[in-house]
């Protein structure tokens, strides 16, 4: 079975023990294993449509070729499992469609932005050839896996985009890259990103105090426009509660913030493989342990990179959390005004449930008298009173409808006056 073939069947991926090299045990719940782009290999380098070969290369050092991922066949089956590991590497391909007049791509726009291959293109990598694989009835293409193909020292990538003579309109441009994907254990990537990636609280102070101050441009208007305080919100995207640790994108220029754990708990895994088990619906058996996805890495906020090596979690932001919790706040505050050099106030969330009785409260004072204590005094319940014909107030009533009806209607007249 050829590389190709297995590529375009993707292999299922279980999670190994490197020195045993025995499948970890099975376990449900949240995934125990992050798969995100740890850089570039190659590029990403502009490939416009042109009647040339590129010729890129890379190195891999002895290291790094013995942390690579590996396949194997199980005894009696006949598709390939790829083998991971905590710390495993794997390499692959992909091709980008960006803007026309764009000559560069950086690796922060690379890593948000969808697979799409070009109608004819021809990749070798060390000599063999690759092909794409390319996803049907509306999806998205897919990247595709070279590591098989790596090899210690230097490797050779070979790509060519022929011109699209048969199409009109603006020629696309597009921009290839190799990648190397980490798989990491949850606990060694927080601990990496709470050992590099904590940014002093001085930064988001001065990023605060920018947008307070921003003076408007002398040519529209000779005037600055300056702002008390900004409002900034503390709750968590995905569970709506203040966060544990506050984190966002290196390239992110929001000032809110996601929860770290729910973050990375909220990443979705790769597709299980099936069991032996007989339940279609809500199955609740141990499966494998799988890897996420390497590619759902966009902030929650703005979309761009919040890959667990672009995180950083905001001092300023954990010195506020501590702050409420220590004035017993922490459950009733969602957002804070923060002014000039970072001070700031706690933003009360109104009781929903007390907001609404207070209305039925005055609701209630028009339609019934109050206590001393302020509660509503029971009233007795409204009695119909029914009326007979020799009722004098009825008679009277329907003496006065007969006495309107036979009245004629009031005649006006109109006066014409001449000028």
């Amino acid at each position: 079975m050829s590389l190709v073939q297995l590529d375009r069947r993707n292999p299922r991926q279980v999670m190994i023990n490197r020195a045993t090299k025995k499948e970890l045990p099975l376990k449900t719940g949240k995934p125990m294993f992050y798969q995100y782009i740890q850089r570039m290999a190659v590029g990403p380098n502009a490939t416009p449509m042109n009647k040339i070969m590129y010729k890129l290369q890379f190195s891999v050092t002895e290291e790094e070729y013995a942390l690579r991922s590996y396949r194997t066949t199980p005894e009696g089956q006949l598709l390939s499992v790829e083998n991971l590991f905590d710390g495993s590497l794997g390499y692959r391909v992909r091709c980008c469609a960006a803007r026309r007049d764009a000559k560069s791509m950086s690796e922060s726009e690379w890593v948000v932005v969808d697979t799409k291959w070009p109608v004819n293109i021809f990749i070798k990598v060390n000599g063999s050839p690759v092909f794409v694989r390319r996803q049907s009835h509306n999806g998205k293409d897919l990247p595709v896996s070279i590591t098989e193909l790596i090899q210690v020292g230097v490797n050779r990538v070979e790509v060519a985009i022929p011109e699209e003579s048969h199409k009109s309109g603006p020629r696309p441009n597009y921009f290839f890259g190799v990648e190397v994907i980490e798989t990491a254990h949850c606990n060694r990537t927080v601990e990496i990103i709470k050992k590099f990636g904590v940014h002093d609280a001085s930064i988001s102070i001065n990023k605060i105090n920018a947008r307070l101050q921003t003076t408007a441009s002398e040519e529209e208007d000779e005037f600055a426009v300056l702002q008390d305080s900004i409002s900034v919100d503390l709750a968590d995207p995905f569970s709506a509660k203040i966060f544990r640790i506050p984190v966002r994108g290196v390239q992110c220029q929001h000032i809110e913030c996601f929860d770290l754990f729910n973050w990375l708990n909220t990443r979705p895994p790769s597709a299980p493989p099936k069991t032996n088990c007989q339940h279609q619906f809500d199955c609740q058996c141990p499966r494998s342990q799988e890897p996420t996805l390497p590619d759902k890495w966009r902030c929650p906020i703005c979309s761009k990179d919040a890959r667990p090596s672009s995180l950083r979690i905001d001092k300023f932001l954990v010195d506020v959390r501590a702050g409420l919790k220590e004035s017993g706040k922490l459950d009733k505050v969602k957002s804070i005004l923060v002014g000039l050099d970072g001070k700031w106030e706690p933003v009360a969330v109104v009781d929903d449930d007390a907001e609404g009785n207070d209305k039925e409260d005055e609701a209630g004072v028009a339609g019934g008298k109050r206590k001393a204590d302020g509660t509503l005094a029971e009233q007795p319940p409204a009695q119909k009173l029914v009326r007979t014909a020799s009722d004098p107030n009825v008679a009277m009533t329907s003496a006065r409808r007969t006495v309107s009806a036979a009245l004629p209607a009031r005649v006006i007249d109109i006066i014409e006056i001449d000028d």
